[in-house]
């Protein structure tokens, strides 16, 4: 039986001066000896570069390259730094690199630098993780399932942000605009029009499969009005579209198309005017209203969200022209803090995701060092 160990494949151990070997000599017969393969001639490797298991630094190409005329760039690497030259086994069976014993799978490389240009299979090239340094070299094409997790991980992240940034502005809400009775309030609204009648577009409200929830118990609206008209009342009436369109037939008034939050105190609404000729009917004899208020100074309508198409309308309480007053316009949604907690849960969920996607995608194989051997 003989044993053989390729040169510079493992990393030599401390010499051992107390260590001592015997030699015993044999002697066989000629019989024995005999063997029908010739010795024909010796050829020695006459290449001027450096076998690279001899070689202290190596400079390795692989398919990361992308193209063989790339390769010149890790043969003047390698001339650079005084070292040899070696290729992935992908790279020499694509013609890149010739095929010679000292660049190809079957020599052992225990370089003390090795500076590659990403080979993408260890076992292409030579064991060369067990080289001292490693500097693995940029311009190498990253695998599709990478940039995969990298796009994701990165989308993720954004999604992320967007929840934490949306639990975040309803942890604010539920500390500073939420009141003693759980209403959400709004800022100051002015309203001061030269016409008798004001009304929002209408609301097309579809429960559809949560018609059995008690809304009474989770959205309720809640509009404040203050007529800065001395003497004269206020009037606020929710309707059916179809019953306000009937009322209103004729009827000049400025519909809200938009309300703009501001940081400050006073909230803008934009408005539409529909022109008319015909004067408003007394709005407080009127019975097709949902729900309606009326009254001096300040009133206050609070109602329950229900199935239907509605409009809001806003007058003096006798119908007279032109609308001085100041609104607030308020909401109680008992499952706010539910829901923040809830983008809150679910940002940091999503964004260690991201973070692991991001990392995987990201990091380099570290290199792997062989244990070494007792025996």
């Amino acid at each position: 039986m003989m044993a053989t160990v390729r040169p510079k494949s493992r990393k030599p151990l401390a010499r051992n001066p107390s260590r001592r070997g015997e030699i015993v000599e044999q002697h066989f017969s000629e019989e024995r000896l005999y063997s029908r393969v010739k010795r024909v001639s010796f050829e020695p490797d006459v290449t001027s570069e450096t076998p690279i298991q001899d070689a202290n630094i190596v400079a390795a190409g692989g398919k990361g390259l992308k193209d063989g005329k790339n390769l010149d760039l890790v043969f003047r690497l390698g001339k650079a730094l005084d070292g040899v030259v070696g290729a992935s086994r992908p790279a020499v069976d694509q013609g890149w690199i010739p095929f010679t014993p000292s660049g190809s799978k079957r020599d052992i490389s225990y370089p003390k630098t090795l500076r590659s240009s990403r080979i993408v299979a260890i076992s292409d090239f030579v064991r060369y993780n067990t080289s001292h340094c490693q500097v693995l070299l940029g311009g190498a094409a990253v695998k599709a399932g990478k940039v995969t997790l990298l796009f994701f991980g990165s989308l993720l992240v954004l999604i992320a942000l967007a929840f934490l940034a949306g639990s975040g502005v309803l942890f604010w809400a539920e500390n500073t605009l939420k009141d003693s009775e759980g209403f959400y309030t709004s800022g100051l609204i002015e309203i001061d029009r030269d016409l008798a009648v004001i009304t929002t577009q209408p609301a097309n409200i579809d429960l559809g499969v949560v018609w059995m929830l008690d809304w009474s118990r989770l959205v309720n609206i809640r509009l404040i009005v203050t007529n800065n008209r001395p003497g004269n009342g206020v009037f606020i009436g929710i309707a059916d579209t179809e019953d306000a369109a009937s009322y209103l037939d004729g009827v000049a008034r400025d519909e809200i198309t938009n309300l703009k939050f501001s940081r400050r105190q006073k909230e803008r609404l934009d408005y539409r005017r529909f022109p008319g000729v015909v004067l408003p009917a007394d709005p407080v004899s009127q019975d097709f209203w949902v729900d309606s208020v009326h009254g001096p100074e300040t009133q206050t309508l609070t109602w329950t969200i229900e199935e239907g198409s509605f409009v809001l309308v806003l007058m003096n309480e006798d119908s007279s022209f032109g609308i001085d007053a100041e609104a607030r316009l308020a909401a109680k949604i008992p499952l706010v803090k539910a829901i923040a907690i809830g983008l809150l849960v679910g940002g940091i969920v999503f964004l260690l995701v991201a973070v692991f996607m991001i990392f995987i995608a990201t990091r380099r194989p570290s290199p792997q060092v062989p244990r070494p051997d007792r025996s």
